[in-house]
């Protein structure tokens, strides 16, 4: 109904909390990765899914402008039409079916594509612009130029399937073999295979396997722009053959799947494609790749690079089991927002990757993950849409972000300084106003008392008798004048020191026997 009347209908609470979420330029590589994670704390089921599907639609919004713009730069028409479809798959073919190009049919043979790839169980309040690079079991519409694109990434039949492989080296190394074997009566080239056994120090020896030229890759054109401590961190990885090939799935599934890189190479794609670059597939890579490589300084694809080597060593850590499987719960996280509610089983996985660098860049939750998950690697943003009932409900939900070494931690460590932001989003002149000034007046009073080391009333009940206009005043906003040294800690921390009066069992208080 909302389609027909145009679009979702305009609500200044949700308007705002979207506005609040979403990035200015979500292709803007100057913005730290880390500083699209929101999280949102909401109430009521419903809310979730409204929250997430606006989020995702004002995504979409950017994401859709950007590939008309690549696929049609000098025409707004079809852009427009696209966007009133609401960025339909099948407008999407219909406008733009002759700016792509031409279709592989052996692509979509023997597709074996992620399991995930095909949840539509909520698909109207997932990225619609997300879809277009998944291929769908069957119909009229079951590809798109887009997921052509996506599945020449992937297949180990392409040759550009090398472009999101490690390099041979883990640093710059290129590739100069290939494997070709029969199937079906003709001869096929794969080139995966062969990529990963040059990583493991094997070689393919056939005269008719080796390339014209040494193939590189995304992987080894990035190396270059890394910083010393970037490169580090390779270094450190190519160490354990299995630690480097577990991080080039981590980050292949991510780019493809979980983050809008895979847009971003899209839509170069396109732009090279217009060029109409003649000859056979490896020239036309070597061709491709000289094509980004100019582009690839202040792109999305090095900014989510070096944020995958930053997080993946404590990602591993924690996630031992996607360590073993290639990281495939990547790839059932497409769109920029998703939520977590008491229907949602497979929440893990929705922890997994807004700890990630990928998807999702907005997790909003019920109180299903108030407590006992750790939602800061990443995050240092938290929205009470629905605020919690008691000061110590809030406390937890800060505190999934709120921790020890986390995004907040890392930044006091590089920098000096961070920030968390905490938001209340409420409705001016409404008894949500009245509610949020009762719980922010509450809360500051529970507060003083435990500084106090003093007990406090403890009540679930919002009380609205002593709300004021001046609520506002009972915000703590911390002082950002640092010139004033840090109080010393009365009570430092001493290793060897026990607490006075620890009871110490002496020998004969120990039964024996």
């Amino acid at each position: 109904m909302h389609r027909s009347l145009g679009g979702l209908p305009a609500h200044p609470k949700y308007d705002a909390l979207v506005s609040g979420c979403l990035p200015t330029d979500v292709f803007d590589a100057e913005v730290e990765v880390h500083q699209h994670k929101h999280l949102v704390f909401v109430r009521r089921i419903p809310a979730v899914r409204e929250i997430t599907k606006r989020v995702n639609a004002a995504y979409d919004k950017q994401l859709g402008t950007k590939i008309a713009q690549a696929l049609a730069p000098d025409d707004s028409r079809r852009l427009r039409q696209w966007e009133t479809s609401h960025w339909s798959r099948e407008a999407f073919n219909l406008l733009f079916s002759n700016e792509g190009e031409a279709g592989d049919p052996a692509l979509l043979e023997d597709n074996e594509a992620a399991p995930e790839e095909h949840v539509d169980a909520d698909a109207e309040v997932h990225s619609q612009v997300a879809n277009l690079f998944v291929v769908k079991k069957a119909g009229a519409d079951r590809s798109t130029d887009c997921s052509n694109f996506s599945l020449r990434l992937r297949k180990p039949e392409s040759l550009f399937s090398l472009l999101l492989e490690p390099a041979s080296d883990y640093r710059t190394g290129t590739y100069r073999y290939y494997n070709r074997k029969r199937s079906g009566g003709r001869p096929r080239d794969e080139y995966a295979s062969a990529a990963l056994l040059a990583r493991s120090h094997g070689a393919v020896t056939a005269p008719e396997s080796e390339f014209d030229q040494p193939m590189p890759t995304l992987w080894g054109l990035m190396y270059e722009l890394l910083p010393p401590t970037d490169r580090e961190r390779i270094e450190s990885l190519a160490g354990d053959t299995g630690v480097a090939e577990s991080f080039g799935h981590y980050l292949k599934n991510g780019f493809l799947f979980a983050s809008p890189v895979i847009v971003e190479l899209y839509c170069w794609y396109a732009a090279f494609c217009r060029a109409r670059e003649t000859g056979n597939v490896q020239q036309r890579y070597l061709a491709f790749l000289g094509f980004m490589s100019s582009k690839l300084r202040g792109s999305l694809a090095l900014a989510y690079f070096r944020a995958a080597l930053e997080t993946f060593e404590a990602l591993r850590e924690s996630w031992e089991g996607n360590f073993k499987t290639h990281w495939h719960v990547l790839t059932g996280l497409s769109s920029p927002a998703l939520y977590a509610s008491g229907e949602v089983k497979d929440r893990q996985r929705l922890i997994l990757g807004f700890n990630s660098p990928f998807y999702p860049n907005v997790l909003a939750t019920t109180s299903v993950l108030q407590e006992g998950v750790n939602l800061h690697m990443q995050c240092c943003k938290v929205h009470h849409y629905g605020i919690a009932w008691t000061p110590g409900d809030n406390e937890q939900r800060v505190g999934r972000v709120d921790r020890l070494f986390g995004k907040v931690n890392t930044q006091l460590m590089h920098h000096g300084q961070a920030e968390l932001s905490i938001h209340y989003p409420y409705l001016a002149r409404s008894f949500d106003e009245e509610q949020l000034a009762s719980f922010i007046r509450e809360k500051y009073f529970v507060e003083a008392c435990m500084d106090a080391c003093r007990q406090p009333r403890v009540s679930a009940e919002i009380d609205l008798r002593h709300t004021s206009d001046a609520w506002r005043s009972y915000l703590r906003t911390p002082k950002k004048d640092t010139s004033v040294p840090a109080p010393e800690d009365p009570f430092p921390y001493k290793r060897d020191e026990r607490p006075a009066g620890e009871y110490q069992p002496h020998l004969s208080d120990i039964a024996v026997g």
